[in-house]
């Protein structure tokens, strides 16, 4: 079981995100301490998180600056769950699979939303969140097994990036960040999936 628990990064990942991890705890202590102290459970934090997608869910088109701005919010809050969770010293595993069910959640609305609003294809943005969920359970599996991937493809920021340009009138890039982001996404899925098996089979 890697040290922090449940996780989805790679190996080379793992370090600059425990760096990251460090600096954004100093950064928003002042927060999280208040959240600690108010005994907000790392859980509500990240539930609480999710549920800003409400707004970016009802903004989507009408008001996609204001829908930019939930988005932020629920950025805000899937990154200091576990701020909350190491000031309560409730840092857990359930904590830990929470966090990672949440951490995909915007990457999957924000995909549907702009299939429903025929800004993609649904052929590219199904085969995007599908590849997306599996090459992360397989990470998350993996580091469990403590055979973490070298490398993974993660993107759901720079989705985020490509919808807040649109939202602020810099362009429509949404079929290119598909037509680069689906293939490779299922090619590292495969690979991962491949690595996870093979890691099964010694498995005894």
């Amino acid at each position: 079981m890697p040290k922090r628990g449940l996780n989805y990064f790679s190996s080379t990942e793992a370090p600059f995100e425990e760096r990251f991890a460090g600096w954004r705890d100093r950064f928003f202590s002042p927060v999280c301490a208040i959240l600690a102290n108010l005994g907000v459970s790392p859980a509500a934090v990240s539930v609480t998180g999710v549920l800003m997608l409400a707004g970016v869910w009802i903004f989507f088109i009408s008001r996609p600056k204001l829908a930019v701005l939930f988005l932020a919010l629920y950025i805000l809050f899937d990154g200091i769950d576990g701020c909350v969770a190491r000031k309560m010293k409730r840092a857990s595993i359930a904590g830990g699979f929470v966090d990672i069910l949440c951490d995909q959640t915007g990457m999957a609305v924000v995909t549907i939303l702009l299939m429903a609003y025929n800004f993609i294809s649904p052929v590219l943005g199904g085969f995007y969140i599908f590849a997306y969920t599996i090459m992360i359970a397989v990470t998350v599996a993996r580091n469990a097994l403590g055979a973490p991937p070298q490398w993974i493809f993660r993107t759901k920021y720079f989705l985020f990036l490509f919808y807040a340009l649109w939202a602020f009138d810099f362009g429509r890039w949404f079929a290119i960040f598909y037509l680069i982001a689906t293939p490779l996404t299922v090619l590292f899925a495969i690979m991962g999936s491949i690595g996870l098996y093979r890691r099964l089979q010694r498995v005894r």
